[in-house]
């Protein structure tokens, strides 16, 4: 079996919507975790409009941005962008780092090509303030592959500022350390697939991006088959026609990371002491950074290992869904650290979780600036109700949504064409869902519908009330959302147009408008002729 997900945190697993898995599962989890412990929960557009969120505790606000707190200042991040900088730090607090410089835009290619002979082939070039992968070229073998990689991050991407770098060979490993201390740490795999013995290599790949989009912090992010790819396989003596033996992994691309198809294995518990100080130490080397993301590049044979990156918004969907080990609960440790007053709380862990899709929708547009989340705790009992029959089930819906919202009951509807529906209903008190089943057996009675089966239902619920429609939101709030849009783009449009036609009036107007009348007649009978 290629994924493996044993070790996930059962309070996690089912627990993140679809919205919050592209680029905010490391903020979600953070608020899901205030809210689980009954914490106020905002959530905001910041200057840069990025979204974030405030965490309130008796009258104490706590600001999150990605997996981030606020004691993580600009200062901070602006060092560790800076990947030059970044090893000037880590160089005088002894921090071993790859050898390498970085350059300027006012500096020429030919200084860069003389530099590389001097610290030798293979290399490792990269922009100093890129992101996620893009712009790195690894393994650079000789002047001539160093010159295309100049050119392809200098002209062709845009960035002028470039670090090179050895080419240090080994794992590639994201340690998280917090406080000074190591919580997890994870293989980062590069996009890879596991033979069968029977399929193709493109069906293979279709098959592990399938498996990827079952892992939240995977979802948006599946292997895209380019040039690397191919010639990944043609040096590996592969086409995408080629049927791979049952067990043998094939690797697609050298940079290992999750937005270009890589995948986080859990290696905690197998990392040296070694490693651990010299991952304490890194953070350590810039003043104030009491959380962090480390890139590492471990020797096995040694044990030691060189730094490659600090990241101060690290993603840590890799800790908590890892294709294969276990699981580390990093937003249990973030908020123990920030509010260890509600480290109490942290063990009552709801199975109730809300929805992120509206409030993202909301925070993009201009219609607010901060959303506040409902406050929720304790653990809610659920049944799942199956309903047969031949009748509309949105007249289901409208019959049970008013009593769903007054009983403070949650779940959704959804049908199941042809002529079935599976009704999630759940609530923290018995007695009243064991009411609303009663009066549930009336309703579908008058509307022709049965029920055939009720069963506990062991899953996480999503707060509020919602029609699904092929996995997607049809609730009233929803389809209020998609007219909001609508109306928006309309106005946008009208606004365009009188824009436009105002523009078109002034030029009728102009002088030198009236004074090529003759001419625009003139080309006008012309162009009639020649039709």
């Amino acid at each position: 079996m290629d994924f493996k997900h044993e070790g996930w945190l059962p309070h996690l697993i089912d627990s993140i919507p679809v919205a919050a898995r592209k680029n905010h599962t490391s903020l979600y989890t953070i608020a899901l975790e205030g809210w689980r412990r009954g914490l106020g929960v905002r959530f905001f557009k910041g200057d840069n409009h990025e979204i974030g969120c405030i965490l309130t505790w008796k009258d104490r606000e706590y600001s999150f941005i990605g997996s981030s707190g606020e004691l993580i200042t600009d200062d901070i991040i602006e060092i560790c962008n800076d990947k030059g900088r970044t090893n000037e730090f880590l160089s005088k607090a002894g921090v071993p780092i790859p050898l390498g410089k970085e350059f300027g835009e006012d500096v020429a290619d030919e200084v860069i090509l003389g530099y590389a002979k001097q610290i030798n082939f293979p290399l490792v070039l990269k922009p100093t303030d890129g992101r996620a992968g893009r712009g790195v070229y690894a393994g650079i073998k000789n002047e001539q592959d160093l010159k295309h990689a100049l050119k392809a991050v200098r002209v062709n991407l845009g960035y002028k500022n470039i670090l090179v770098q050895q080419y240090v060979t080994g794992d590639e490993v994201r340690i998280y350390v917090l406080d000074g201390r190591v919580l997890a740490a994870s293989n980062r795999r590069p996009a890879n697939i596991l033979g069968d013995g029977t399929s193709t290599v493109k069906e293979l790949i279709v098959r592990k991006n399938i498996l990827r989009k079952k892992v939240p912090s995977l979802y948006f992010r599946p292997i895209k088959i380019d040039k690397e790819v191919h010639d990944a396989l043609k040096n590996a003596g592969y086409t995408m026609e080629s049927i791979p033996k049952k067990d043998e992994r094939i690797f697609l691309r050298r940079i290992s990371n999750l937005s270009r198809g890589g995948e986080s294995v859990d290696i905690t518990d197998k990392l040296t002491p070694e490693q651990r100080s010299i991952a304490i130490r890194a953070t350590k080397a810039i003043p104030g950074l009491v959380q962090c993301g480390v890139d590492m590049i471990i020797n096995e044979e040694t044990g030691s290992g060189v730094i490659l990156e600090l990241n101060t918004r690290p993603g840590i969907g890799n800790h908590l869904f890892p294709v294969e080990g276990t699981a580390t609960d990093i937003p249990k440790e973030i908020l123990n650290y920030y509010i260890p007053e509600t480290k109490a709380f942290e063990t009552v862990h709801s199975n109730a979780y809300f929805e992120f899709d509206h409030i993202l929708d909301t925070l993009k547009g201009d219609s607010a600036a901060e959303i506040e989340i409902r406050p929720y705790t304790g653990k809610l009992s659920a049944f799942k109700i199956i309903v047969s029959g031949e009748n509309d089930y949105s007249l289901l819906y409208d019959e049970i949504e008013p009593i769903i919202f007054e009983q403070n009951l949650h779940g959704h509807l959804e049908p199941k064409p042809p002529q079935t529906s599976v009704l999630i209903v759940a609530g923290a008190n018995m007695d009243i869902l064991q009411n609303f089943i009663k009066d549930l057996k009336k309703i579908t009675g008058n509307l022709d519908l049965t029920i055939t089966g009720i069963e506990e239902f062991q899953n996480p619920v999503m707060t509020g009330f919602r029609m699904l429609d092929d996995g997607k939101d049809m609730s009233l709030r929803s389809l209020r959302a998609e007219i909001k849009k609508i109306e928006e783009k309309r106005s946008l449009i009208e606004k365009e147009t009188v824009r436009i036609n105002r523009r078109i009036n002034l030029i009728q107007k102009s002088v030198s408008w009236k004074l090529s009348a003759p001419f625009r007649v003139l080309f006008d009978k012309i162009g009639r002729k020649r039709n």
